[in-house]
């Protein structure tokens, strides 16, 4: 099995990166015998879209499953749709990551956890901003873009949920 941790070095004692976007690394980790290999990030300098080029990057890697602090609507579709998990890692090593995924201590994300996200954790550190600063109103505006269709997109499911929900108990009233 091949997963991918973000970092900010290259190997497995160096820290991990919170977010997956813009780390300077991808530690790609062949378990369960601990062989890995690190590629630079190809869209942390980038500019608009950089989650769905890192993302693309890291899925034509052949991998299982991704290790992050912290992803974006961008990076999130592209590994729904290539059937990804996402685990969520909160500090430590890229060693400890891997150990704490292999003890099936991770929280699987079920959406972006961008901090502006209802899915963004309360424990999340507060110094992490979810874009650069420097990013410029451009990439400001086009993910400020991708977070309200993906808004929509988990609203929408949700109302056909409800809707589905709703037409099967007045299909099916209660007996006696």
């Amino acid at each position: 099995m091949r997963i991918v941790v973000t970092s900010e070095g290259n190997d497995l004692e160096a820290a991990i990166a919170l977010t997956f976007d813009r780390c300077a690394t991808y530690v790609f980790v062949n378990l369960p015998e601990m062989r890995f290999e690190v590629y630079g990030n190809p869209a942390a300098g980038g500019g608009g879209g950089a989650g769905s080029q890192a993302a693309q990057f890291v899925v034509e890697c052949g991998v299982q499953a991704v290790l992050t602090g912290q992803i974006g609507p961008l990076a999130y579709d592209v590994f729904q749709k290539a059937g990804l998990p996402i685990l969520l890692i909160q500090g430590g090593t890229v060693r400890q990551a891997v150990k704490a995924y292999e003890s099936g201590e991770l929280q699987h994300l079920m959406g972006p956890n961008l901090k502006d996200s209802e899915a963004y954790p309360a424990s999340y550190p507060e110094e992490v901003h979810p874009f650069p600063v420097s990013s410029g109103l451009v990439y400001v505006r086009e993910r400020e873009l991708a977070d309200l269709k993906s808004l929509a997109h988990e609203l929408q499911r949700q109302v056909t949920e409800l809707l589905a929900r709703i037409d099967h108990l007045e299909k099916n009233p209660p007996s006696g």
